[in-house]
């Protein structure tokens, strides 16, 4: 194994093994590893004692001067410090106990470290990439991410963290620990060990040939049977066109000659992946035999060397399995770890320019001038469009590609920037403004809520605490959430848990109002749920948007044909430009692309006369 080789094959992965860890934890690391891996040949050999003891006893060695074979030099040497050989017997058996003791908790320790370690790497990637969202502002609504935070901090992290954990099991521990084992299996008998190493490896690899070719062969069968046993289908199929017409069997082949096609399909696929296990099997056989022939073929292995050998390598395998499944994960890893860094590399789409200015409530219009704005792909959504939304007015914005209703609201409350032309508010183009100022004038309110972990006062509020209770009060009445909320069990105080389980849709997305409203924009932007409500449920959202229209501009994405009816104008988008705007009367007679889509979207055509 060549551990420089996979940093430069995994760079991105080498990079998040040492994000944010210190020399000690990795030194604390490779300590345990080690140890835990070290234990193991340890324990090898006191087996290789216990069975040359055993060994001993039976060919008659005398309880006083027993003597053990050591299968380094080849020369019996006497062992003074125990007189009998059940005294040696319990100390060896004792030794090995206490040895797996170790083994077991020096490995209990090297898992937890493991697991800590990757732990805490995900962890510190996880508050970078909540510090990241919020450098870079609210929810990408263009698309600009491969993936979003909240999948990038759940998903990838997953995958991150599954790579950290197969490799740090495998690098120090099991690469030290087949080191270890294969140096003590050539201690006993270099050339001995060197057939077995070879042997495992041979089958290892003929197998994993045969294996291959299995599958293909398999893979060909299982077409054959699935295309016998569409015919079978087929022929079920014209079951109505034979007693129809009074055939005497379906047209075509005969059922029975279909059946055994797929009879014999079937059985060539069962075939192939029943013989995975005997192959095996067999190729294991041979190696055994082959090495049991040298070994009886060799005058200097003993029983007990042969043992000591034979442990190391089987015990061997079981580290080398860690090492196989490396390189998957760790390309998996690379991978997520690459999307963590490009995220988190990312510069804010927008900034306050040095000269930015605040600006004040909006009293004229909004303008969009010869704006364009593409997606990530680079499809426009909006070219050289144009429009001018009057204050205090209450727009529908109305678009074939439902995208475009929310980047066109993402460019009133600068979450980016158009790629050409202007957005104006009283003729002050938002790209000079300071954001915060631009951001307070203008709010969404997603169909949602976007409700969080916390009370129902909390929402509302954000957790700020310049907001009395009278406030929250007046804004909950004027979206019309007050009623509900105070028949949950403790009013505003009610906790809602994760996304406002407690709340069905439209409640949210009161709730949501309301936390707008407290702020008291001069231009909010909502985006109309589009979930099924009951008829009390619908008048509160009618009332709500209504009175969030008062004494400002709302700009509504909109699901409901009563909210159509509502609106003051209704600006419908096509290809990138109004194709027409007016209330919803006047659309259904001058548009033929407002009909359309009051039909596919909204259900049906209502008089307009």
């Amino acid at each position: 194994m060549n551990p420089r080789g996979f940093r430069m094959r995994w760079p991105d992965f080498t990079s998040a093994r040492r994000f944010g860890r210190t020399t000690t934890d990795q030194v604390t690391l490779w300590t345990l590893g080690v140890c835990a891996a070290l234990l193991l040949p340890l324990l090898v050999l006191i087996l290789g004692l216990v069975i040359h003891l055993v060994l001993g006893r039976a060919h008659g060695v005398m309880p006083g001067d027993w003597i053990l074979y050591p299968w380094t030099s080849g020369r019996i040497i006497p062992w003074p410090w125990f007189g009998t050989r059940e005294a040696c017997l319990f100390a060896l058996l004792g030794g090995g106990v206490l040895v797996g003791l170790l083994e077991v908790w020096a490995q209990w320790l090297f898992n937890r470290a493991v697991h800590r370690a990757a732990s805490d790497v995900v962890v510190r990637f996880q508050a970078e990439i909540h510090r990241q969202a919020y450098r870079l502002g609210s929810s990408d609504l263009l698309g600009g991410l491969r993936s979003p935070p909240e999948l990038l901090a759940t998903q990838t992290v997953a995958v991150l963290h599954r790579g950290l954990v197969s490799w740090w099991r495998a690098v120090p521990y099991a690469v030290v620990a087949i080191l270890a084992l294969v140096l003590m299996a050539l201690a006993v008998n270099v050339w001995l060990a060197l057939v077995v190493l070879l042997s495992g490896i041979l089958v290892r690899q003929v197998y994993s040939v045969i294996a291959a070719r299995a599958a293909r062969r398999s893979l060909v069968s299982e077409q054959a049977a699935e295309a016998a046993w569409q015919k079978l289908l087929e022929s079920l199929r014209l079951i109505p066109l034979v007693t129809g017409y009074g055939l005497p069997e379906t047209p075509g082949r005969p059922l029975g000659e279909m059946l055994e096609q797929y009879r014999a399909a079937q059985m060539r696929r069962d075939d192939q992946r029943a013989a995975h296990g005997p192959t095996l099997l067999l190729l294991l056989v041979l190696a055994v035999a082959y090495v049991l022939l040298v070994a009886g073929l060799s005058p200097s292995v003993t029983v007990a060397g042969l043992g000591v050998l034979t442990t190391a390598v089987i015990v061997a395998s079981f580290p080398a399995a860690r090492l196989s499944g490396v390189a998957e994960a760790a390309a998996a890893a690379d991978q997520a770890a690459g999307e963590l860094f490009a995220y988190l590399r990312r510069t804010p789409a927008v900034q306050n320019l040095g000269s930015a200015v605040p600006i004040d409530r909006l009293v004229d219009s909004i303008r969009f001038e010869e704006v364009t704005l593409a997606n990530a792909a680079g499809d426009k959504l909006l070219d050289a469009f144009d429009l001018t939304i009057a204050a205090r007015q209450r727009v529908g914005i109305l678009s074939t590609d439902p995208s475009v209703a929310l980047a066109l609201a993402g460019l009133l409350m600068r979450l980016y920037d158009p790629a050409a032309g202007r957005v104006l508010f009283d003729g002050y183009d938002i790209a000079t403004a300071t954001l915060e100022t631009v951001r307070g004038q203008a709010l969404i309110v997603p169909a949602d809520g976007m409700l969080f972990d916390g009370t129902v006062q909390e929402n509302i509020t954000c957790g700020d605490a310049g907001f009395t209770m009278l406030q929250i009060s007046d804004a909950a009445k004027q979206a019309r959430a007050q009623s509900f909320i105070l028949e949950l069990p403790h009013g505003f105080a009610t906790p809602l848990g994760t996304d406002g389980r407690q709340l069905d849709s439209g409640q949210a997305f009161c709730l949501g109002l309301a936390r707008a409203l407290i702020r008291n924009p001069s231009v909010l932007v909502v985006e109309e749920p589009d979930a099924r409500l009951d008829r009390p449920a619908k008048q509160r959202l009618k009332e709500a948007l209504r009175w969030a229209g008062a004494d400002r501009t709302l700009v509504v994405i909109p699901t409901r044909l009563s909210t159509l009816r509502a609106l003051d104008k209704i600006v419908l988008i096509h290809d990138g430009k109004v194709q027409a705007e007016g209330t919803h009367r006047e659309l259904l007679k001058s548009s033929r692309l407002y009909r359309y889509l009051n039909v596919v979207r909204f259900r049906g055509i209502r008089s307009v006369s």
